[in-house]
């Protein structure tokens, strides 16, 4: 990550958590209680509880368990407001990695960093790229590589909780060994078929289409465990106004063809 942007790696071992803050002088439990102290903060937190008891015995319960949590009028900044900055640099990020995975994992992953999506979510320019990225119909990309014998799948999507101060689109192929061989040759029929998509205005009938297999996704969802559901609800309070925390992840309500060229156009070899 670039050194001048907040955002740093979200994970790492004893010498990158433990041995390398001592060389710097950085007593990481004081760091972490001056976090609490700037930060956390009852008016940037969001809660969901589910519950069979009446609401005058949730309210009571809530306020008993999380009423001490103090409101310190912190306003944190989220998106393209974190920072001015790039969150990545081109020499760090515009390369390829390789990992050997413990499992027999073969994947080839393309991934793009875009402007902060989350304030698109009536239009959601990103979902409208990835279904046709992420097609497996016959002409898509996705078929003509498995034609190939170059993948078995391949899927697109966002950076789920590595976002806030950004964005990402990622591509992602299930490689056979085959297509191990030729990561290029698969590069190369991306990059064309992007090219095509931002010669190409968005139409409005395939945005019109996804809506209604949204509608239907959401009318005829699966049941779901009230745990899972209470982590959704108030993960999508932090996004969504109150009343669209149910529908507003899924549902498609505005075309936004100017929103969607301009992702196009972000997703370059540069």
């Amino acid at each position: 990550a670039n050194p001048d942007h907040p955002f740093h790696v979200a994970v790492g071992n004893n010498k990158v958590l433990r041995d390398e803050p001592k060389e710097r002088g950085v007593d990481l439990y004081e760091e972490m209680v001056k976090l609490y102290n700037e930060c956390y903060s009852a008016n940037g937190m969001t809660l969901c509880i589910i519950g069979r008891e009446s609401i005058a015995e949730l309210t009571e319960l809530t306020l008993s368990l999380f009423g001490s949590v103090v409101n310190k009028g912190v306003t944190m900044p989220i998106g393209d407001s974190v920072s001015d900055k790039p969150p990545f640099l081109p020499k760090d990020w515009n390369r390829m990695l390789l990992q050997f995975p413990v499992q027999d994992i073969k994947d080839l992953t393309f991934s793009w960093v875009i402007p902060w999506q989350d304030p698109l979510w009536r239009s959601k320019p990103t979902r409208y790229i990835g279904h046709l990225l992420g097609y497996e119909g016959a002409g898509s990309l996705c078929q003509v590589l498995k034609s190939k014998g170059l993948i078995s799948g391949c899927s697109s999507g966002n950076g789920n909780w590595l976002e806030g101060a950004f964005s990402l689109c990622n591509v992602s192929f299930d490689l056979t060994e085959k297509g191990l061989q030729h990561l290029e040759e698969i590069g190369q029929h991306l990059f064309a078929f992007i090219g095509m998509l931002q010669k190409s205005p968005p139409e409005r009938w395939i945005f019109d289409e996804m809506g209604k297999l949204a509608e239907i996704g959401f009318r005829f969802g699966e049941d779901q465990h009230p745990f899972d559901l209470c982590q959704e609800i108030s993960l999508s309070l932090q996004r969504l106004p109150p009343v669209e925390v149910l529908a507003g992840k899924s549902h498609l309500y505005d075309f936004d063809p100017a929103g969607i060229a301009s992702v196009l156009g972000k997703l370059t070899l540069e």
